[in-house]
């Protein structure tokens, strides 16, 4: 069970990703391509967490944003996240309830660590 976090930077994994789900969850809402048109539009950083366990894989892209450059006056820098326009969330290879549990722990965790 691990996690990685892909950028636009590492866009060919990003899509290699992808395409290790079925065919009927590849849908252009998740590839890097897509996201990368948020982000040159300035809507936040482009990410995508692709967390696998034995053969399953679940992809998460999101866009990310500073809170503090809202105005706010934090004790810390804090994150905010959303995703692009369209279908959006997690796509995953597996309906297991157990994999669905891990995946939402290390996405937490992942949160957790990076304040968002």
């Amino acid at each position: 069970m691990s996690y990685k976090i892909l950028t636009l930077g590492e866009k060919e994994e990003w899509a290699k990703s992808l395409e290790k789900l079925p065919i009927d969850q590849q849908d252009i809402y998740y590839t890097p391509e897509y996201y990368a048109l948020y982000e040159k539009n300035g809507d936040g950083q482009a990410i995508c967490f692709v967390f696998e366990k034995d053969k399953d894989i679940a992809l998460y892209p999101f866009l990310i944003n500073s809170v503090n450059d809202l105005g706010y006056e934090l004790d810390d820098e804090y994150f905010d996240i959303q995703g692009a326009y369209g279908y959006n969330g997690v796509v995953s290879s597996s309906s297991s309830q157990l994999f669905r549990v891990d995946f939402s722990h290390s996405f937490i965790k992942y949160c957790h660590e990076n304040k968002i």
